[in-house]
C-alpha cells in the first residue's frame, strides 16, 4: 500500500515538472529583412482617411442642422404652452383649493438648465408645496408675519440686495433670479410702480450710478455717500456745509481714466415745449427724462455742486419725519397732531356708461382733503369732499373748519395744535395760508405751529385715508352705486369710520372775502422754511429747520425769526423821493407805447439782422416823442432808501478809487441785475429797468463796431491786453470751446445781443460798456479779489463811455448770490450798485459838449447820424428848479409823490405825481387790466405813461393803491365817486 502511494506521489511530482519547464527553444535561423511597403498602398491609406473625415462633417452639419431644428421646435412649443397656460380657464373659474393652488403655482418651473441640482428634489419639492396648498388654503401666520409685512418697502430692491449679501454667487440675471423665486413671492404689478419719487432722489441716484461705473465711488447707496462727505449727518451744521472739517470734503478722482472723455448720464429736467392746440400755439412745461452727455470732469463738478444740496435735503427728510415721531409719542392732554394732506382727485363714475361719457370729458372730479386727529389717548380720520377743484389756502381752510369744529366740541381740553403738511408753494407753505392760519388760531382762542415735510417726502396716513376712501368708491361703483357728485359720495360714506363731510363753493368764497380784506406781506425765504408758530393775528415766528424747542427761543442753527405778515401802514415810497433838481428824467408828452421791449422780445425774432430792424422802429418812437433819461442824478443811499448790502460788504475790495466811502446796495436778483442798477443811477430805484435794458439793446446795436474796437475798449483800462474784445468773449455765456476768430467774435457778439433781448437774461461785460453809453458817465467796474486773478485784471477797470455828459463815476460791482464757492473757485453772477451814505456834489459840466472823441468810436461800420443821437437832443431836458418860498405851488415837496385820480378822455387813471406848476401836474399813471367798473390796474413796464395834466383833471388825491398779486387795486368808494363825477 505504502509503496503504490508513493510511486503516485513520484507520477504527480514528474507531470509537474513537466508542466513548469518549457521544451527546448529550437535553433534560430539567418534573419530575413520585410519588405518596404509600396507607395501605392500608402496613397490609399491617406485618401480613405481624408474621405472619412469629410464624412465626419458632413454629418456634423446634418446634425447641427437637427438640433438646431429641435431647438425651433422646442421655443414655439414652449411659446405656444405659455399663451395657452396664460389664457387658460383655470384663471377665469370660480376658487376652489385645486384651482387657488394651480394658481399660485402657475409660474412655477421645475426645470433649471442654468444651475446644478437634482430635479428630483425640485420636483418633489413642487409637489409637497402644492400638497400642502391643497389642504391649507393660505400661508402660516408665520410666513404671512415674516414676508408679508410691510413688502412695499422692503422687497423693492431684494435682487440688489441679494447680490451685495451673496457676492461668492455668480447669479447676475434678474431674469434666472425671478425664475427661482419662491412660490410666496408674487410678480410684480402695476401698483408696485413707484410713481411718487423725489426729483432730487432720483437725480443724484442718476449721477451716482455713472460714477460708480467710471469707478470713482465705492458705493451705490445715497446713505452711505453722504457719511463720506459728513463728519455727523445728525449735526446740522456738517450737513448744511458750515462745518470747517467736511466742508471741503470732494470726490476722489480716478487717476488711471481720462477725465475728459465723455460719458452720459440721465436726470429729470423741466422744460418747456410749443404745442399746436386748436390751432393756437400754446408753451406747456413738461417733466422728461433726459439723457445728458459730457465730460467726466463735467460729471464729478455736477456731483460734487448736488451734493451739498442732497445733504441739506437729506437732514430735512430726517429732521421733520424725527419731529413727527417725536410730536405724536409725546403728546400732552391739551395737545393734538394734525396732518393733512389733498388726495388726488376722484373722478366720478357710474355703474353703467355710454360711449360718449366714458371716453369724454363728462366726468365731474372731486376733491379730497384728508387729514387725522392725534391726541393722547385715541385718534380719527376725516374727509372732507367738495365739487370746487380749488386747492389754495381758502379751499385748505374751508375744508378744515367743519373739522375743528367737531374736534374741539368733542375735546374740549385741547388748545394746541400740530400741523403738518407737505411743502406745494400753491397749497400750504404760503403767505396765504400763513395768514388765514393766524386768523382761525385767533378767532378759536387756540395756539399751534404749521411743520412742513421736506418737499417731495413726507407720505403719512392722510394719503392711506384717501386711497381707502377712492378704493371703497370705486367698489362702491362696481356693485350698482352711481358717485357723480361731492353729494353721493358723502351719502355712500355715511357707514365709513372716516368721518366724510361735503364743503360747498360758498364756504370757500367766504374764506376768500377774509383774505382779500389784508394786503399779506411774503415771508422772506419761504421756500425754505419748514416750521411756522402762532404769534398773535398777522404775526407769526418761523424757522428754516423745525425743532422741538421752546418756542421763541433763539439758539444757534434753530434760530427763529419773527415776521407781520399784514402790512398795516402803507409804506412810504422812499425810492420815489429824490428832488427835482437832481433828477432830470422827464418825458415832455404821453409815454404810453408799451410794444418796445415786448417788440424785441417776439417769438419771431431769431436773427441780428430782425433785432436791427426792430431797434430803428423804437428808436425811431423815442425820437419822435422825445423819451429821454437823466444824466445828472446823484444817488446816495439816504436820498433812495436802499438797503445796504451786508453780505457783499465783506468782500468789497480796497482799491476802488473813489473819494467818499461806498456801500453795496440790495438789487433784486432775478437777472434783470445790470438793468436795475442803471435805473438807481439814473432815478433811485428799480422801475426803469425796461426801459434800460431796451436803451442797452439800442446801444449795443447800433455801435457794435465800437465795442469790438481795441482802441474804443482799452480807453481807462491801464493793464496790458491786445486783444480786449477776444477777453471779453471767453467771459461771455455764448462762447462755446472754439477758436476765436475776428469774424467768431463779432457772430458770438451778435449772438449775446439776441439773448439779451430776453427779459430777466443776465448780462456781461459788454452790457456794461453800452450801460456807461447809455448813461453817458464813466462807470467803474469793481471786481473783488476773489477768484481767478486773470479775470480780475480783465474787468477791475475804468470803463468810459462815447459821450459824456455827467462827470462823476458811478460804481458797479461784480458780485454772486451764491453762498457754496470757495474763494479760489467763485464767480459772479450778480451786478449791484455802490452808493455813499449822503449825496455828493454835482460836478458842472457842459451840455453841449461833444464828449470823448476818439478815432475808433469813428471808425468803419458806424453811421455818423447815429452817433450821439440815442441819448441827446437840441432842447434842454434839464429840470425846474423849486424853492420853498410860497411863491411856487410846487417847491414843497410834500406836494409830489401823492397818488391823485385823473381825468384822461372821460376815464379816471390812477397815478402817482412827480412834478407839478401853477396850471399843471407831471404824473406817471397806471394802465387798467380790466373793464371800467373794475378798479385793477399794473404798471407799464417796457415804457412809462407819464405827462402833463391840467388841474381841471385832476379828480381828486386817493390813497396809495394796494397790491394784490400782480395788481394793484383802487378803492372801490373812491373808484365810484370817480366815475360819477365824470358822469356829471
Amino acid at each position: 500500500m505504502e509503496e503504490k502511494t508513493t510511486a503516485e506521489r513520484k507520477r504527480k511530482a514528474n507531470n509537474h515538472a513537466q508542466i513548469l519547464t518549457p521544451p527546448s527553444s529550437p535553433v534560430p535561423g539567418p534573419s530575413v529583412p520585410e519588405p518596404d511597403p509600396t507607395p501605392q498602398i500608402g496613397l490609399h491609406n491617406t485618401r480613405r482617411k481624408r474621405r472619412r473625415i469629410a464624412k465626419c462633417y458632413g454629418d456634423n452639419m446634418k446634425l447641427k442642422d437637427q438640433l438646431e431644428a429641435a431647438r425651433r421646435l422646442n421655443q414655439k412649443l414652449y411659446v405656444r404652452l405659455s399663451r395657452q397656460r396664460k389664457n387658460s380657464p383655470l384663471m377665469k373659474c370660480p376658487d376652489t383649493p385645486r384651482t387657488k393652488t394651480n394658481k399660485l403655482l402657475r409660474n412655477w418651473n421645475t426645470e433649471n438648465r442654468k444651475m446644478k441640482g437634482s430635479r428630483r428634489n425640485r420636483r418633489k419639492m413642487k409637489n409637497k408645496a402644492k400638497t400642502t396648498l391643497m389642504f391649507q388654503l393660505s400661508l402660516s401666520d408665520e410666513l404671512k408675519a415674516k414676508y408679508s409685512r410691510a413688502k412695499r418697502q422692503q422687497q423693492k430692491k431684494l435682487h440688489e440686495k441679494f447680490l451685495i449679501k451673496n457676492t461668492n454667487i455668480t447669479l447676475t440675471s434678474y431674469t434666472t433670479f425671478s425664475r427661482l423665486r419662491p412660490f410666496w413671492v408674487q410678480p410684480p404689478k402695476e401698483s408696485d410702480r413707484d410713481t411718487c419719487g423725489c426729483k432730487k432722489h432720483q437725480n443724484m441716484q442718476f449721477l451716482v450710478d455713472s460714477l460708480f461705473k467710471l469707478q470713482h465711488v465705492e458705493s451705490k447707496s445715497l446713505s452711505d455717500l453722504i457719511k463720506t462727505f459728513s463728519c455727523d449727518i445728525n449735526n446740522l451744521d456738517c450737513m448744511y456745509g458750515k462745518c470747517e472739517k467736511c466742508k471741503e470734503i470732494n470726490i476722489i478722482t480716478n487717476d488711471q481714466g481720462d477725465n475728459n472723455e465723455e460719458t452720459s448720464w440721465l436726470q429729470w429736467k423741466t422744460k418747456k415745449e410749443k404745442r399746436n392746440i386748436k390751432g393756437d400755439e400754446k408753451e406747456i412745461t413738461l417733466t422728461v427724462k433726459e439723457t445728458v452727455t459730457d465730460s467726466i470732469h463735467v460729471l464729478m463738478d455736477t456731483f460734487s455742486s448736488e451734493m451739498q444740496r442732497f445733504k441739506i435735503h437729506a437732514f430735512n427728510i430726517a429732521n421733520q419725519m424725527k419731529l413727527y415721531r417725536n410730536i405724536k409719542e409725546n403728546l400732552k392732554p391739551n395737545e393734538a397732531l394734525v396732518p393733512v394732506d389733498f388726495a388726488e382727485n376722484f373722478h366720478c363714475k357710474l355703474t353703467n356708461e355710454i360711449q360718449s361719457m366714458h371716453f369724454g370729458a363728462s366726468k365731474k372730479q372731486l376733491t379730497l382733503h384728508t387729514r387725522v386727529f392725534y391726541t393722547a389717548l385715541r385718534s380719527q380720520t376725516f374727509c372732507t369732499v367738495s365739487d370746487s377743484l380749488d386747492h389754495n389756502p381758502c379751499s385748505v381752510w374751508a375744508f378744515m373748519d367743519p373739522i375743528l369744529d367737531k374736534l374741539l366740541q368733542e375735546n374740549k381740553d385741547v388748545d394746541t395744535l400740530h400741523f403738518f403738511s407737505d411743502g406745494p408753494a400753491t397749497q400750504y407753505k404760503q403767505k396765504g395760508n400763513f395768514l388765514l392760519f393766524t386768523h382761525e388760531m385767533t378767532v378759536r382762542n387756540l395756539s399751534g405751529e404749521w411743520n412742513f415735510h421736506e418737499r417731495g417726502h413726507g407720505k403719512r396716513v392722510p394719503d392711506g385715508v384717501g386711497g381707502a376712501l377712492k378704493r371703497r368708491a370705486n367698489d362702491l361703483v362696481l356693485h350698482g352705486k352711481d358717485i357723480i357728485s361731492a353729494k353721493s359720495f358723502v351719502e355712500n360714506f355715511q357707514d365709513s369710520a372716516v368721518f366724510v363731510h361735503e364743503v360747498e363753493q360758498q364756504e370757500i368764497d367766504y374764506k376768500a372775502k377774509i383774505l382779500s380784506k389784508e394786503t399779506v406781506e411774503p415771508v422772506p425765504g419761504t421756500l425754505k422754511l419748514h416750521q411756522i408758530w402762532y404769534s398773535g393775528y398777522g404775526n407769526i415766528l418761523y424757522r428754516d429747520v423745525s425743532c422741538t424747542c421752546v418756542k421763541g427761543s433763539f439758539h444757534a442753527g434753530h434760530d427763529m425769526k419773527i415776521h407781520s405778515l399784514i402790512n398795516r401802514k402803507a409804506k412810504t415810497k422812499t425810492t420815489e423821493k429824490r428832488s427835482s433838481e437832481q433828477s432830470e428824467t422827464e418825458h415832455q408828452g404821453a409815454c404810453n407805447d408799451k410794444e418796445g421791449h415786448r417788440a424785441l422780445q417776439s417769438p419771431e425774432i431769431q436773427t441780428y439782422e430782425e433785432i436791427l430792424e426792430n431797434c430803428e422802429n423804437i428808436y425811431r418812437i423815442i425820437d419822435e416823442k422825445g423819451y429821454r433819461i437823466g444824466y445828472n442824478y446823484s444817488p446816495s443811499i439816504r436820498n433812495t432808501g436802499i438797503e445796504i448790502d451786508e453780505r457783499t460788504h465783506s468782500i468789497l475790495p480796497s482799491d476802488i478809487p473813489h473819494d467818499v466811502t461806498l456801500h453795496p446796495v440790495k438789487v433784486s436778483a432775478d437777472g434783470n441785475c445790470l438793468p436795475y442798477s442803471g435805473s438807481i443811477l439814473v432815478s433811485g430805484k428799480e422801475g426803469m429797468s425796461e426801459e434800460i435794458r431796451v436803451r442797452i439793446i439800442l446801444e449795443s446795436c447800433f455801435f457794435k463796431d465800437a465795442y469790438l474796437d481795441q482802441g474804443f475798449l482799452e480807453r481807462g483800462f491801464r493793464e496790458k491786453n491786445n486783444s480786449l474784445a477776444k477777453t471779453f468773449a471767453f467771459y461771455s455765456d455764448e462762447y462755446a470751446n472754439e477758436a476765436l476768430s475776428n469774424g467768431e467774435i463779432e457772430r458770438l457778439y451778435e449772438r449775446e445781443v439776441l439773448n439779451i433781448c430776453k427779459n430777466k437774461t443776465y448780462m456781461g461785460i459788454w452790457q456794461v460798456f453800452a450801460l456807461g453809453s447809455v448813461l453817458c458817465r464813466p462807470i467803474y467796474s469793481v471786481y473783488p479779489n476773489l477768484g481767478n486773478p486773470n479775470v480780475r485784471k480783465d474787468l477791475h477797470r475804468m470803463i468810459k463811455p462815447r459821450e459824456i455828459k455827467c462827470k462823476e463815476t458811478s460804481f458797479i460791482m461784480w458780485t454772486t448770490t451764491r453762498q457754496d464757492m470757495r474763494r479760489q473757485n467763485w464767480v459772479p453772477n450778480h451786478f449791484i450798485v455802490l452808493l455813499p451814505m449822503e449825496q455828493t456834489e454835482q460836478n458842472d459840466y457842459n451840455e453841449n459838449s461833444t464828449g470823448v472823441s476818439d478815432e475808433s468810436v469813428a471808425g468803419d461800420g458806424i453811421s455818423p447820424d447815429r452817433r450821439g443821437e440815442l441819448n441827446s437832443g437840441n432842447e434842454d431836458v434839464g429840470t425846474k428848479e423849486h424853492t420853498d418860498n410860497g411863491d411856487n405851488p410846487g417847491g414843497n415837496r410834500q406836494n409830489y409823490l401823492n397818488y391823485v385820480l385823473v381825468d384822461y378822455d372821460k376815464k379816471p387813471y390812477p397815478g402817482i405825481v412827480t412834478d407839478c406848476d401853477e396850471t399843471k401836474v407831471f404824473e406817471s399813471c397806471m394802465h387798467r387790466t380790466e373793464n371800467l367798473e373794475n378798479p385793477s390796474f399794473y404798471w407799464p413796464l417796457a415804457v412809462r405813461d407819464e405827462c402833463w395834466y391840467d388841474m381841471e383833471n385832476v379828480l381828486g388825491s386817493i390813497p396809495e393803491p394796494k397790491l394784490v398779486g400782480q395788481k394793484y387795486i383802487v378803492d372801490a368808494s373812491l373808484w365810484k365817486q370817480a366815475l360819477e363825477m365824470i358822469k356829471m
